[in-house]
């Protein structure tokens, strides 16, 4: 009997040893995740604001190209927001879509300058 006790000690306790470096993998993977999207949160917030700057010069202003494109740029933006909202767990809860919100994905209509060929 003792032969069997001690049997099961053992496998519990290597199995917690693996449970264990399991659970700190992919803690340090969601970590990573984490960065990769405050990144790529900034970069998508410099585009942004890059593309606004080079639309109020002179030259460019009131061009229906670029206005599409920083409208495309907002649409990406909160495209992402919300994935990021959706994926992140930062209150410690995941929520579940309710009825009302449909899980279908939005979509961004261009509309080409019909001035331009």
């Amino acid at each position: 009997m003792t032969i069997i006790l001690t049997l099961l000690l053992l496998l519990s306790i290597v199995s917690n040893c693996i449970f264990g470096w399991y659970a700190v993998k992919m803690v340090k993977r969601f970590v990573t995740v984490e960065e990769t999207f405050e990144i790529f949160d900034m970069q998508m917030d410099e585009f942004g604001q890059h593309l606004k700057q080079i639309y109020e010069l002179d030259l460019f202003y009131g061009d229906t190209t670029l206005e599409a494109l920083i409208q495309h740029t907002k649409f990406i933006t909160q495209a992402y927001s919300d994935l990021k909202q959706d994926y992140m767990v930062v209150s410690g809860e995941i929520d579940a879509p309710t009825e009302e919100e449909p899980l279908e994905p939005k979509r961004f209509e261009f509309k080409p300058n019909p001035k331009r060929k």
